[in-house]
């Protein structure tokens, strides 16, 4: 499967703003608010698809970080950072395309931004995706508490990342 990367339009913000995920991950469900749409129209968020079949997004920079996570001064620690977020469709999670969902989006990271670091946050009872961020070598920095649910920083030095097609057979 090979994946691309394209800008976020309108009709793929209405799309992702009604995908449904089952508990636990339901956490991150989104709403069809004007809100939630603006932002994903923000021009930090892009589709990745394969073919015309959108399996997920990613965005970079404010846009994927947890707002509280400055105020418990979990962002203040780097420079040279990328900040990263991703989201995959739910019936495409847990079906084993992290990886190679996972590597496209790195590979797109750095190219954009090749010295960067790269940080992304994620809820800690999220393991599944831990699992996966462990195994492209991101590491845990600090953590923090917003609305009940602790969140880990993690973050992965560029230098001396493989091509996408070594990632993709993690």
């Amino acid at each position: 499967m090979k994946f691309a990367s394209q800008p976020m339009t309108l009709g793929h913000a209405s799309k992702i703003s009604r995908w449904a995920y089952e508990p636990p991950y339901d956490f991150y469900n989104m709403d069809t608010s004007d809100e939630s749409i603006n932002e994903l129209l923000s021009g930090a968020y892009r589709i990745v698809q394969s073919s015309s079949e959108v399996y997920g997004f990613y965005c970079v920079g404010e846009s994927a970080q947890v707002p509280s996570g400055h105020e418990a001064g979990a962002y203040l620690s780097q420079r040279n950072v990328v900040d990263l977020g991703i989201g995959m469709r739910p019936e495409f999670t847990g079906q084993g395309l992290g990886s190679k969902f996972l590597a496209h989006v790195l590979c797109q990271i750095v190219s954009d931004c090749p010295c960067a670091n790269v940080r992304l946050t994620v809820a800690t009872f999220n393991k599944r995706a831990i699992r996966l961020y462990e195994r492209f070598g991101f590491r845990p920095v600090s953590e923090f508490v917003h609305a009940g649910v602790t969140f880990q920083v993690m973050t992965r030095p560029t230098e001396d990342l493989p091509p996408e097609q070594e990632w993709s057979l993690r």
